[in-house]
């Protein structure tokens, strides 16, 4: 057991805020709970007493054992766990009661303390996974349990393997919430259960709950996941039921999206209601319209399916609610990209568009708010939003960028947004009105870069697109052979661009759980097919790998913005009795192509009209041509290019 007294550091949360909040030390309560280097992952800490706050953060950052790497099957004692493992984090109120119904002696119930389920983790498959010296870190908003976390409580953190190191910090921000939290009821004590007891409601029996009297405002919180071979791998339909108001979601994760990508297990195949290395989908209800304050409610958990080993961890608060504190307020809540934060990796780091989390706090219908925002040292920038949103809806908005300019001001530093005027009027509470995040700039090249991708047996299953920072699609590629090398040559003007390489299979280019699709092999390189590797991606990578880059000198000049988007594809490279010829991007007119030898030797010469617009794909004949390195030149009126190829 850990025993430490409560201490408030200025410092400690001065650095624990320049990652996340822009908000004043003094503004913040700091509470350290666990730590990488505590013995055991239980102990006793001390919450504010007292004090009104906007919001609780909570900080979950995980690393490996000793920061080591696993590289051996159990049984192993290095690093992080080689399985996936539930990892749920409680808090222990001793004031309350959980009860179920007693197995051994009918009609009465056996009680113990009540345990909150602050949030559902599981772990990643550890067989060679880095998660660095200084882990990677989660956060999570808890404030619905800021009536629970006062005072002294135990929290503990159960399961799980027993390898992974935990630090866990509550950042406890003062002022005045979009509503008061009053009270938090749990309404089932959380065990797993196989589906048919949950259906015959010897757990998860329907229960009667009396709400607040004080309260204007209800919301339930759930978490289900599913375990056991059906109940991990099959979706079923589960409800809450309120009185005669049925709540019903299909409890299933699509896990391909996960950023904690090349996990040492099958980390990729989604499943009930959890991932590997991701936290437990939370659903939320507002069920203020359909409960009467003062009254009683029926509340019943089920599940409408259900085979063989399926079982289940549901866990289900009531959070009750004071009036609206506000009338016209917006907040923004997250900033997703650019992020440093783990679970939005996968779209990080980056130079496109940036995208904020919005969430309207006043009662009245938010229908326009102002943003301005910008990176340190960086050019301002306005955007009017308008649309509809209700009380306490949020709303992912990507922020309109005119130019690479925005961001190439500051290597590093933060990305800052503020937002005013909600409703034309004057916001009624300005500390939620800014937000920070980290910001670091994606790497930057110059001239042409080349994509370089050997296809698995499962090419149809592929494709990449290069979108601009506007969004817009400049170049795809969907069309490739099995097991086939290709090299897209990508002249592109001065600017920023996301390479998005997609995998409908859902399980990457190399997947050690599917031998039968071979291994792909995806790099970026300079200049040609055999320039310097810009970035080796790994072929274990789910769903999608987005990359972002800047060109800061196009091919033909700095900073010309008048320099066409063109591709030029050579394939299969190597090549036997053909190579086929792809180009975009090109006018609409008559292109020259010429096959050229290491001596600079036009060995065969052709013209081919390019379609609209600007498009070609052709064949060019290699019989006669001995093994070796030769050219494609592509000539226009606008100039030459040379492509490199092998016959072998």
């Amino acid at each position: 057991m850990n025993c430490r007294p409560f201490q408030v550091s200025v410092l400690a949360a001065l650095l624990a805020l320049a990652t996340v909040h822009p908000l004043r030390a003094q503004d913040t309560v700091l509470v350290q709970t666990l730590t990488f280097d505590s013995v055991g992952r239980a102990g006793y800490y001390h919450f504010p007493d007292a004090g009104q706050f906007e919001k609780v953060i909570m900080q979950y950052s995980m690393r490996c054992k000793h920061a080591l790497i696993t590289t051996q099957h159990a049984p192993n004692d290095v690093g992080c766990g080689e399985w996936d493992y539930n990892c749920e984090t409680y808090i222990t109120d001793s004031s309350r009661t959980d009860s179920v119904k007693s197995t051994t002696t009918p009609g009465t119930y056996d009680k113990w303390p009540q345990k909150y389920e602050l949030m559902s983790f599981v772990t990643p498959y550890g067989i060679g996974l880095d998660l660095g010296k200084t882990g990677k870190m989660w956060e999570f908003d808890v404030t619905d349990y800021v009536t629970v976390l006062k005072g002294w409580k135990r929290l503990s953190m159960e399961r799980g393997s027993g390898q992974e190191e935990f630090d866990l910090k509550f950042l406890f921000i003062k002022g005045t919430p979009a509503r008061q939290v009053l009270d938090m009821q749990q309404i089932w004590p959380m065990t797993e259960e196989g589906y048919a007891t949950i259906q015959a409601d010897t757990r998860y029996e329907p229960r009667t709950v009396h709400l607040n009297p004080n309260a204007q405002g209800f919301k339930l919180r759930s978490y289900i996941t599913g375990h056991g071979q059906q109940g991990e791998f099959i979706a079923q339909t589960h409800y809450i039921s309120v009185d005669n108001t049925k709540y019903e979601r299909l409890v299933w994760k699509e896990c391909a999206a996960d950023p904690v990508v090349a996990q040492g297990g099958t980390w990729v195949y989604s499943r009930a209601g959890w991932c590997p290395g991701m936290a437990t989908d939370l659903a939320e209800y507002e069920i203020t319209g359909t409960v009467s304050p003062g009254a009683n409610a029926k509340l019943d958990y089920g599940v409408e399916g259900g085979s063989g080993d399926s079982r289940y961890d549901p866990s289900t608060q009531l959070v009750s609610y004071g009036a609206p504190n506000f009338k016209n307020d917006a907040g923004i809540v997250d900033i997703q990209r650019p992020s440093d934060h783990i679970q939005y990796g996968k779209i990080n780091p980056a130079c496109d568009l940036p995208i904020v989390v919005l969430r309207n706090n006043g009662s009245n219908e938010l229908t326009s708010v102002r943003f301005e925002y910008y990176v340190d040292g960086g050019p301002h920038r306005v955007y009017n939003w308008s649309g509809h949103m209700a009380f306490l809806d949020t709303l992912a908005l990507a922020l309109p960028v005119d130019s690479v300019s925005f961001w190439t001001a500051a290597k590093s530093g933060k990305f800052h947004v503020d937002l005013s005027l909600p409703n034309g009027v004057q916001d009624e509470y300005d500390p939620n009105n800014h937000y920070s995040s980290n910001y670091t700039q994606p790497p930057q090249y110059t001239g042409a870069v080349v994509v370089s991708f050997l296809s698995n047996h499962a090419p149809g299953e592929n494709y990449y697109e290069i979108r601009n920072m506007l969004g817009a699609t400049v170049f795809s590629n969907n069309s490739f052979d099995d097991s086939t090398q290709y090299y897209d040559s990508l002249a592109l003007p001065a600017g920023c661009y996301s390479m998005i390489f997609h995998d409908d299979g859902l399980d990457g280019i190399s997947f050690w759980a599917n031998p039968g699709q071979g291994n792909g092999v995806l790099r970026l390189r300079q200049g040609s097919r055999s320039g310097k590797v810009l970035k080796n991606f790994s072929g274990d990578f789910g769903k999608f790998i987005q990359y972002d880059f800047t060109i800061a000198q196009s091919p033909a000049g700095v900073g010309t913005a008048e320099v066409p988007f063109r591709r030029v594809s050579l394939y299969p490279n190597p090549a036997e009795s053909v190579v086929h010829v792809q180009l975009d991007g090109y006018p609409s007119e008559v292109v020259m192509l010429e096959i050229v030898d290491e001596r600079g030797n036009v060995l065969r010469r052709e013209q081919h009209p390019t379609g609209t617009p600007g498009t070609l794909n052709d064949t060019l004949k290699l019989d006669g041509f001995a093994k070796g390195n030769y050219f494609v030149r592509v000539t226009t009126k606008d100039g030459s290019s040379e492509n490199g190829f092998v016959i072998q």
